[in-house]
């Protein structure tokens, strides 16, 4: 995926750019989505993180999405969407501790 090199080179909006054209290109491609997510969050973007990791909802066994939504929801005024994301991510790996 296009959008790792520059992440791991340090260039977060660069990276940012590439998983967004490949999201665009393929809505299909989850990773990119989750990937996308990432960087956003490190970015301080946490409106359109969960955008990004909610475009994930199309595989519904994404537990790592999930749990991100869980955190960025997270809060006394979202408990309840940080509750539901929380409990997809178990239902999608119930053997992951971290889910747990």
């Amino acid at each position: 995926m296009r959008g790792k090199l520059p992440a791991a080179q340090g260039l977060t909006q660069m990276a940012i750019d590439y998983l967004d054209r490949a999201g665009k290109t393929d809505p299909g491609l989850v990773e990119s989505f989750h990937f996308l997510g990432m960087r956003l969050l490190e970015s301080r973007r946490r409106s359109d993180a969960a955008v990004a990791f909610e475009t994930t909802i199309v595989d519904p066994l994404h537990a790592q999405s999930w749990l991100k939504l869980g955190r960025i929801y997270l809060g006394p005024k979202r408990a309840e969407a940080a509750v539901r994301y929380f409990q997809r991510a178990t239902n999608a790996a119930p053997e992951s501790a971290e889910a747990q």
